[in-house]
């Protein structure tokens, strides 16, 4: 299963550069400098680590030089890159990677513009099981200049077992159901168990409804975010609590008033509950992330990566996810009576 944000869309343009603040000088003309960026997820089927280049030119257009493939990636021929399993410092496994077209992978370049071709997309890519008892290092070789970068990161795990690694919410259960009868009110709270290598959570709420017109439907959904503010903590307990969140107010924000001729009919809600690494944690801490764990955008201010003239970072998150919650009856006869909430014009729960 892949995650809801596969992979973080880095390009090597000016004003990455511009606010990061490094030892070295990227105003050299020509100078590269490797950007990475890989989150190992064992929600995933396949690991995908992007490796590029960045560099400025004082000769050169920025925008010229990203129409040319060779100013965005390495050539294959002189980089090396593996991904070492250790366990207690011995060297499990080393798993060379090989680099692979991400649109033949089924995740094409969805920017256009003024970087080379839609078909260069290039990543590097593990398939394999991952250990959450093994530390992972990724080095990455560069037989042209010497230079050797390499980051390490656990991987956290996506089941509710072993403890004090597994990772499970007490609202993932056959009797919870999402209330928002009383507004205002904190009527809904996520309690978790995270794993003991995370450094910090988030939580979806995806809420589904149908829009029908006549005999055809539409199905849509809109999703509640509750922010990663809630941090790991000694006892490994997690406790989201909306108070300041209205679902109510979502739902009318979300939804809005039914055309003329459309009836609304609530489905169920997903939960989704993430976790990431230390190091994203203290990616999202120094960058003042708006992101959070299932942004599509990296801003290298912060980097883990060991090494000359590179940035980025290679962490580890995960999700757990359960679905088809329905609403408690009072939330039901709520949104189909109150009359600040008939606008929205739902008649009832879909039939699938």
């Amino acid at each position: 299963m892949h995650s809801l944000k596969k992979l973080a869309l880095l390009f090597p343009v000016l004003a990455l550069m511009s606010s990061c603040s490094t030892d070295f000088e990227v105003n050299a003309p020509y100078r590269p400098i490797t950007i990475v960026y890989g989150l190992l997820d064992m929600a995933d089927t396949a690991q995908y680590i992007r490796i590029q280049k960045a560099f400025l030119d004082e000769h050169l257009s920025s925008i010229d030089m990203a129409q040319t493939n060779d100013s965005n990636y390495y050539d294959p021929a002189i980089l090396s890159v593996h991904l070492k399993e250790i366990s207690n410092g011995v060297v499990l496994n080393d798993y060379v990677l090989s680099r692979v077209d991400l649109a033949d992978e089924g995740y094409p370049k969805n920017v256009p513009g003024s970087f080379s071709g839609p078909n260069k997309n290039y990543a590097y890519k593990y398939k394999g099981p991952l250990n959450y008892l093994s530390t992972y290092r990724l080095v990455i070789t560069n037989s042209k200049t010497g230079e050797v970068d390499s980051a390490e990161t656990a991987v956290i795990l996506n089941q509710r077992t072993p403890q004090p690694y597994g990772f499970t919410s007490q609202q993932f259960n056959d009797i919870t159901r999402i209330a928002f009868s009383a507004p205002g009110k904190n009527v809904f709270t996520l309690q978790s168990n995270i794993p003991s290598n995370a450094g910090i959570t988030e939580a979806v709420l995806r809420m589904h409804w149908v829009n029908k017109t006549g005999i055809s439907q539409q199905d849509d959904s809109a999703d509640f975010r509750i922010p990663a503010n809630a941090q790991k903590s000694s006892n490994v307990i997690a406790v989201y609590d909306p108070f300041q969140i209205d679902i109510q107010d979502f739902l009318k924000s979300a939804v809005g008033t039914a055309p003329a001729g459309v009836e609304r009919y609530l489905d169920s809600t997903d939960i989704y509950m993430w976790a990431g690494g230390a190091d994203y944690a203290t990616y999202v801490t120094v960058n003042n992330s708006q992101g959070g764990l299932t942004a599509d955008q990296i801003h290298p201010t912060y980097t883990n990566i060991k090494g000359k003239n590179v940035l980025g970072l290679f962490s580890s998150r995960t999700f757990i996810v359960r679905r088809n919650i329905g609403p408690t009856y009072p939330s039901l006869d709520t949104l189909l009576n109150k009359e600040s909430l008939k606008p929205l014009n739902f008649k009832g729960v879909s039939d699938h």
